[in-house]
């Protein structure tokens, strides 16, 4: 199969040009995805000292009071 387009008079130092800037897109795509990464890491942890495993309130899970005026 025989391709339309032309590739004899692509020059070696504009496939250079355009590998760098794949690249550095690439590495900068990364980058944010790590920065996001620990964004929700830290939001995660910060939840979880406001509101520690053992005090939340769901199935199953009852909060212990104090005792002042509980049934």
């Amino acid at each position: 199969m025989e391709s339309d387009i032309d590739i004899s008079n692509i020059d070696d130092s504009a496939i250079e040009k355009h590998r760098i800037i794949i690249e550095n897109k690439t590495i900068r795509g990364l980058e944010s995805a790590r920065e996001a990464a620990r964004a929700l890491y830290a939001r995660a942890a910060r939840a979880a000292a406001i509101n520690p495993p053992h005090k939340r309130v769901g199935r199953g899970v009852h909060r212990i009071s104090a005792g002042v005026g509980s049934t």
